[in-house]
């Protein structure tokens, strides 16, 4: 008779009502309580297992394999367990046991790796999920955990040396963790060192490290130092401690210490004098560069190398400035900076005029200038402004000689040139050249013909012109190609564009590459085309083209990628699309951010600021509250 169905002579539960003399049917309720199973759970079921195996392997039943560690020695007593719960906690174990290997069979076994020590503590937490970790075991304990591969034990290890981590360890821990593929600890202490490196420098274990390893925490841009001064000192103070065998990989280190940053008082008292860069060609080359990049400020916009990037501590960013241009109703006097790392816009001063179709550069200095143009109204623009970005102002400058739309500017050495251009009646062949110090604009040299809306750029002391409108009557688009040698106050042709345009963008690439970006054929097909220009060459390269095809965008290249920002899809449809060109892989990729509003003829320069504070949030220019005037 089973449990459950009772003693048929006794009144059930089910029975009650009947037995009273009640009437009616027995409840829904009733049946499925009758119904419903029971599911009891022990929660102290797992540690009673854990105490009871533990018991088993104190007293030894059951055991089936004896452990020994790496230390023992012969006639010495193992540890004895049970396969089982060895293979249960760990994987290695696991399979050992339960593959062909002799260890399988066997009934002792030492393990190379482990001491006998270490060993008794893991086999311990094996049988009790406990274990005692200290300053004086962490090291064995994770290096037997990785071995073995039991990862609560190797968590637990990093743990603790992570709580316990200093500037005096954090470099032997960094490298413990790579050795056991711990990677989280292995990059926590490595940011540890880079947040610290003024006070890891000055401790021992920097002085110990090998040259691979002092090249990676100082080629990165996130080394938190005030001045690079600090790095220098520190890799001369790394050469010193052993200098015999590290004098020969002096010169590979120096290669990421960005001295372009230094003091030039401190290349010339400090730097120069070493004898460690005296005695090595490479060390001087390296200086060399560095007091190039003092002493010619003006060509630092060509300079690709990542000595010359500004690192994240140094208070500074370099971003990418838009200023100026229209969309379909407005005039734009708005100034936003774009910082693509984080994907942020932020204001600077607005412009004291609205101007569109006005060219753009800056200087060695940090000045950015914006010359010509054109008014809301239509007029051509003679204004020049200088924006001072330490004082957050426009000043008026020198006018240009000659009132200047779809003007074209780049800066070659001491000089900004203002090219071409269209005065509202023709096309100009005028070319004027300004001097920054002394606030004067002058005549040199005219094009060869007629040109407004072309492409200009500066490289390597010479102009190089691209494209254009020639045509007073119409926008006929041209292919042509001058450049322009100061010295010699010539001009002279060049290998024509595979492609008439105007309106395209230009600028060079990473690799000393011109490329000349988008465009429009004779006022009616908008393109999506690129071409590079090799100036060392007098050849043109295809590129991939970009995503989306654009008339008169806006152009920078920063942390060696070309960024294309706005522009007219077709005419009168402005693009807010930003996208980026990896020169290596020869791919454009679209920019998860946008400009603030559609806009076309805006102009772009990458320049320095100071950072704000990193809790202010970050602005943004909406299409409603556009800073501009409004066309006629």
């Amino acid at each position: 008779m089973s449990l459950l169905e009772g003693d048929p002579k006794r009144a059930h539960a089910r029975d009650l009502p009947d037995a009273i003399g009640e009437t009616g049917k027995h409840s829904s309720q009733n049946a499925s309580l009758e119904d419903a199973p029971y599911s009891f759970v022990n929660l102290q079921h797992p540690s009673s297992i854990l105490r009871g195996l533990y018991g088993l392997k104190a007293s030894g039943a059951f055991c089936d394999v004896i452990l020994h560690g790496s230390d023992a020695v012969p006639g010495s007593m193992g540890v004895s367990c049970h396969r089982l719960v060895l293979s249960a906690c760990s994987s290695y174990f696991r399979g050992m046991f339960t593959s062909k290997m002799d260890e399988a069979s066997k009934d002792e076994i030492q393990l190379q790796n482990i001491t006998g020590c270490t060993l008794k503590d893991v086999i311990n937490y094996a049988y009790s999920s406990e274990i005692c970790i200290d300053k004086n075991n962490v090291q064995s304990l994770l290096a037997a955990a990785t071995f073995l591969d039991i990862g609560p034990i190797r968590d637990a290890c990093c743990s603790f040396l992570e709580r316990n981590m200093d500037e005096t360890n954090c470099l032997m821990m960094h490298c413990f963790a790579e050795l056991h593929s711990c990677t989280m600890l292995a990059e926590k202490a490595k940011n540890f060192a880079l947040q610290r490196f003024a006070a890891v420098s000055q401790c021992a274990e920097f002085l110990e490290m090998v040259k691979d390893k002092v090249i990676d925490l100082i080629g990165s841009d996130d080394l938190n130092v005030e001045r690079e001064e600090t790095v220098f000192d520190a890799v001369v103070h790394w050469l010193l401690h052993d200098p015999i065998p590290r004098t020969p990989q002096f010169a590979e280190i120096l290669q990421y210490v960005r001295l372009p940053l230094l003091s030039p008082y401190y290349l010339e008292d400090i730097v120069a004098p070493l004898s460690a860069i005296q005695d090595n060609p490479a060390a001087q080359d390296l200086l060399r560069e560095a007091r190039y990049f003092h002493e010619l400020p003006n060509r630092r916009i060509e300079w690709t190398s990542s000595r010359c990037r500004l690192r994240k501590s140094f208070g500074f960013a370099e971003v990418i400035v838009c200023v100026g241009g229209e969309d379909d109703k407005v005039v734009l006097r708005s100034v936003e900076c774009f910082n693509p790392l984080n994907s942020q816009w932020c204001h600077l001063k607005s412009l004291p005029q609205a101007v569109s179709k006005a060219g753009l550069v800056i200087t060695g200095e940090n000045f950015m200038y914006l010359c010509g143009g054109e008014f809301p109204d239509g007029s051509a623009v003679r204004q020049v402004y200088r924006y001072d970005p330490i004082l957050d102002e426009w000043r008026d400058m020198a006018p240009l000689q000659q009132a200047r739309s779809e003007v074209g500017v780049a800066l070659v050495d001491d000089h900004i040139y203002a090219i071409g251009g269209y005065d509202r009646v023709r096309r100009l062949e005028t070319v004027e050249r300004y001097d920054p110090h002394a606030n004067r604009w002058q005549n040199v040299a005219n094009l060869r013909t007629p040109l407004s809306n072309c492409a200009v750029v500066a490289y390597r002391s010479y102009l190089y012109i691209f494209g254009g409108v020639i045509s007073s009557e119409s926008y006929e688009s041209t292919n042509y190609a001058f450049r322009y040698d100061p010295k010699n106050n010539m001009w002279s042709d060049l290998a024509r564009m595979p492609t008439n345009r105007s309106g395209c963008a230009a600028c060079v690439g990473p690799s000393g590459l011109i490329y000349v970006i988008g465009g429009i054929v004779s006022g009616q097909e908008t393109l999506n085309r690129v071409d590079a220009y090799d100036p060392s060459t007098n050849q043109w390269i295809k590129k991939c083209d970009m995503n989306t095809k654009r008339y008169r965008p806006g152009v920078s290249v920063l942390d060696n990628k070309i960024y294309v920002l706005g522009g007219e899809k077709y005419l009168d449809n402005h693009s807010s699309e930003i996208e980026f060109y990896d020169e290596a892989a020869d791919t454009w990729t679209v920019h998860k951010s946008e400009l603030p509003c559609s806009r076309s003829w805006l102009s772009c320069v990458v320049m320095r600021i100071k950072k704000g504070d990193p809790n202010d949030p970050p602005t943004r220019t909406s299409r409603d509250n556009r800073i501009g005037w409004s066309r006629p």
